[in-house]
């Protein structure tokens, strides 16, 4: 991948090479493999946790039930959905676009 990324950001003059040159620098930085290695414990620990937890649609009314009793029994706001947020238009498209016949 290096190799690949060597490749495509040695043409200085092009804009396609700007992302791929600003990624080989983040990856040849030490401070990476500090955060892989920082990371790695944490993420056996939760992939411990992921096996041992069942994984159901059941378990989670189960929890969503019994966190609803509980924000009533002690009269927290009750829970709501987030308001969708539209995805930023370089994201998604243009979707106010009219299309003509």
């Amino acid at each position: 991948m290096l190799q690949g990324l060597e490749v495509i950001s040695d043409n200085k003059q092009s804009e396609q090479a700007i992302k791929p040159r600003g990624l080989l620098t983040r990856l040849q930085q030490g401070t990476l493999i500090l955060g892989i290695k920082v990371a790695l414990p944490v993420f056996f620990v939760l992939e411990e946790l992921n096996q041992a937890l069942p994984r159901s649609d059941e378990k989670f009314r189960e929890i969503l039930e019994s966190t609803i009793d509980t924000i009533v029994n002690l009269d927290l706001e009750p829970l709501r959905i987030p308001r969708p947020r539209r995805p930023k238009a370089r994201f998604s498209g243009h979707t106010s676009v009219m299309f003509r016949s």
